[in-house]
């Protein structure tokens, strides 16, 4: 099920970070700084790459389609705006003010945007995978006069655009504008809604069954709770402190699906148009994970037990496993009863004779 995958950022100079370094990071290239002369060689992550670009607004010299010279070239752009607006002063307190400002935006300037999104996991035609991606850096950035390199990745079932995009517009004469393009909180709003819009309609127009919603659970009106990124720090107390969260937010998900299994039913149609039990089953399946006691207080959930003491009961009983088919069973039993739900109604088979299924309003 597609769901709705949406990172932005930016590049800057605090902490010695690179615009090129980044840039060969995303396209997997070996690119020099010429502002320190050091050489970054990603050229090993080529092999993850499917697809990957310049794209610039029409009429662009060819040299803006040369990753080294564009991404040098956007440095070298920051260094000159800082002579121009920080010339110094006769004043000696002035001038001193002056270059301690120029110091500071010169270590600090933003050189690039950066976006990630996670391409709907139903589009498994590359070329389709590869006109979306256009589509969507056009839209958002070049149409904007900004330039985007882009990349295509797919680790296995999980094709991802990466993007690196310029923070000043290119104009006519073939240099960028002293006016940077700003990305604020709301234009990042828009732009995460635009993306979701152009990938709908492309998804419409291809045939595809998805749905991309860019809104939270909270104002989609679906009262489960996102569990928190954990990190890669597994050592840190963070990493710890966020695993445990994590398991409370489970169990409070768990019990609302049980208590409210209308919920699932409205994060399975935030990702796709229609759907069928199996999309119930897998949904339910990624917060049940393979914790027998969940499945012991679904089991007794479909029995007609009362919740409040078996919960109590099985939560204490230490209960650790569970057999493949009698969570099946289990899974299939509950979607069964969350299908029977009156706001849903069944619109025909899909082209495996599965039953399909949509929102009634």
């Amino acid at each position: 099920m597609a769901i709705f995958h949406f990172q932005a950022g930016y590049t800057s100079r605090s902490g010695s970070k690179s615009v090129c370094a980044h840039a060969a990071y995303i396209a997997g290239l070996v690119l020099e700084d010429d502002r320190t002369g050091q050489i970054w060689d990603y050229s090993k992550r080529q092999k993850s790459s499917i697809f990957s670009t310049i794209l610039a607004p029409s009429g662009t010299p060819e040299w803006v389609y040369d990753a080294q010279k564009l991404w040098n070239a956007a440095e070298s752009f920051e260094d000159n705006i800082a002579h121009q607006r920080f010339k110094g002063h006769k004043d000696p307190v002035k001038n001193q003010k002056s270059l301690a400002a120029k110091e500071k935006f010169l270590m600090t300037c933003k050189t690039s945007y950066t976006v990630m999104f996670g391409l709907p996991i139903e589009i498994e035609d590359r070329e389709h995978q590869k006109e979306l991606a256009q589509r969507l850096v056009q839209a958002c950035y070049v149409d904007y006069d900004l330039i985007a390199q882009y990349v295509i990745r797919d680790k296995g079932d999980n094709p991802c655009l990466h993007a690196i995009i310029t923070t000043r517009p290119l104009l006519e004469n073939g240099t960028f504008s002293k006016k940077r393009f700003v990305i604020d909180k709301r234009k990042l709003f828009e732009i995460r809604a635009e993306v979701a819009r152009i990938a709908n309609m492309f998804g419409q127009e291809k045939g595809y069954n998805y749905n991309l919603d860019p809104r939270s659970y909270k104002e989609q009106g679906i009262n489960l709770i996102p569990t928190r990124k954990v990190g890669i720090k597994m050592k840190s107390p963070s990493y710890q402190r966020k695993l445990l969260e994590n398991e409370d937010i489970k169990r409070q998900n768990i019990e609302m699906i049980l208590t409210h299994p209308e919920e699932i039913i409205k994060v399975v149609i935030s990702g796709k148009k229609s759907f069928t039990q199996e999309d119930i089953i897998a949904e339910i399946s990624k917060h049940l994970g393979e914790d027998a006691q969940y499945y012991a207080i679904m089991k007794a959930k479909i029995e007609g037990q009362d919740m409040t003491d078996i919960m109590n009961e099985i939560y204490s009983s230490g209960l650790s496993a569970i057999n493949k088919e009698e969570s099946l069973s289990i899974l299939e039993s509950f979607s069964a009863q969350i299908l029977s739900h009156e706001m849903l109604i069944s619109i025909g088979e899909n082209s495996k004779g599965e039953t399909l299924y949509k929102f009634k309003g």
